[in-house]
């Protein structure tokens, strides 16, 4: 038998395994979601949407109850969407069939602004010896942003560094 027909037929009776073993509550949670976000599909496609799914709710639901996780999972347009599905349609890069088609009506743009003489960059500061590149930039960025809407604020990269940890920081040996 192809390899791919038996994986493709071990998924098909796992997650049939998981439409037998819910229950009816979640039948209805599927019913809501499709409505929600405005799903129709042929009968047949629509049986295996659900199946995919209640396999994702489950695992949703397995995440949540689980008290070490950091983050809560939830229901979103993508929960009837295999991996596979997913990463195709949203994680792979697309050629873009406009890349060299140049509006000849757009404006030059001008390479020489210098941002500091115009009062949009925040002040240079120094991290010392510590490795929080990465809070040095993202706090300079959001003081930026902030100078171009007129507001002047002095944010914490010490709050970044001492307070992500449990997000895969590791303080002043990186981000």
């Amino acid at each position: 038998m192809d390899k791919k027909i038996l994986i493709a037929l071990v998924a098909l009776l796992s997650a049939a395994a998981v439409v037998m073993h819910n229950q009816p509550e979640q039948q209805d949670d599927y019913l809501q979601w499709k409505h929600k976000f405005g799903y129709t599909w042929t009968a047949e496609e629509d049986s295996f949407r659900k199946l995919i799914y209640l396999r994702n709710f489950e695992i949703i639901e397995k995440h949540n109850k689980d008290h070490t996780q950091t983050y809560k999972m939830g229901v979103n347009q993508f929960t009837g969407l295999t991996d596979a599905e997913f990463q195709m349609i949203y994680l792979t890069p697309r050629e873009n069939p406009n890349k060299n088609n140049v509006d000849a009506t757009m404006a030059p743009i001008n390479a020489d602004i210098d941002w500091t003489t115009k009062g949009q960059v925040s002040p240079v500061k120094d991290q010392g010896s510590c490795g929080s590149c990465w809070a040095f930039s993202a706090v300079g960025v959001l003081e930026s942003w902030a100078l171009s809407k007129g507001e002047t604020v002095n944010l914490s990269e010490q709050q970044l560094v001492d307070c992500s940890g449990k997000y895969g920081n590791e303080g002043c040996n990186g981000g």
